[in-house]
């Protein structure tokens, strides 16, 4: 990640503890390429991008995938490699 990341100016890697739903929320729509490389929990009723924990109020768990879909609205380039997890 980090040397694709290199060529590219402009760019925010978040990585490891740093990749949380917020940090996505906050800038996922001003990003014109997105990487996103996590799990994935897939339910009958929802699916469930997981994030990073964070002290704040999110719970790591980005469950609507519309309003996902909207915060990369901006982006020209949208890659998603999950592992695909249940329970």
């Amino acid at each position: 990640m980090q040397n694709v990341n290199s060529l590219f100016s402009n760019e925010l890697t978040l990585l490891s503890n740093d990749a949380t739903e917020q940090e996505f929320k906050e800038n996922a729509s001003q990003s014109s390429i997105i990487h996103l490389s996590t799990h994935l929990f897939l339910r009958k009723k929802s699916t469930l991008i997981i994030f990073s924990l964070n002290e704040n109020k999110e719970d790591g768990y980005l469950e609507d995938i519309k309003k996902f879909l909207a915060k990369t609205k901006n982006s020209v380039l949208l890659v998603l490699s999950f592992c695909r997890s249940g329970f």
